[in-house]
């Protein structure tokens, strides 16, 4: 039995088209679990992705980190600094072939560490309520009461925050 190298990295500002190929296959394959379509997306010009890229990249910025599975990307996560000491977790995306085998956990755990680099941090996400609010409870995020409904679907989606006291 072979066992598979894991590997987390991030993206480097060069790899913007790598940046919209995954985008684009996430939420081709899970339209529902994002904010934005992939319609929305893809009307998006090399300008836009180039930039975006850019902005993961630079040493102060978010992040987008994507896990390999023997040399083949699998998964992905944004982590977003929203302001001094506000971070967000958003766009967790794994493979469908790969998904309950525990990547989701460790991308979201990459989020939780970077961003602890900041003593004062608060990470926070939103998230639509159902499975995705078991699995961040599992994470070490709990709910912090707000509600509200998206507008792109009318689901309801739960804003969390990772506690240190109840990451396992």
């Amino acid at each position: 039995m072979n066992i598979p190298t894991v590997a987390i990295r991030r993206l480097r500002a060069d790899e913007w088209r790598l940046l919209r190929d995954l985008r684009l296959q996430a939420l081709r394959s899970d339209p529902a679990s994002f904010w934005e379509t992939e319609t929305e997306a893809r009307a998006y010009d090399d300008s836009y992705w180039s930039a975006f890229a850019e902005r993961l990249a630079t040493p102060d910025g978010s992040r987008f980190f994507m896990l390999e599975v023997d040399g083949t990307i699998i998964g992905t996560v944004f982590g977003t600094r929203k302001g001094e000491h506000e971070y967000r977790v958003g766009g967790l995306w794994i493979a469908p072939p790969s998904r309950r085998k525990g990547y989701g956990s460790l991308l979201v755990q990459r989020v939780v560490n970077w961003a602890n680099d900041d003593p004062s941090a608060a990470i926070r996400l939103w998230c639509h309520v159902g499975p995705q609010t078991a699995f961040y409870s599992k994470n070490g995020f709990h709910s912090l009461g707000t509600l509200r409904q998206h507008e792109s679907d009318g689901r309801q989606i739960v804003e969390m925050q990772w506690s240190c006291a109840q990451a396992g």
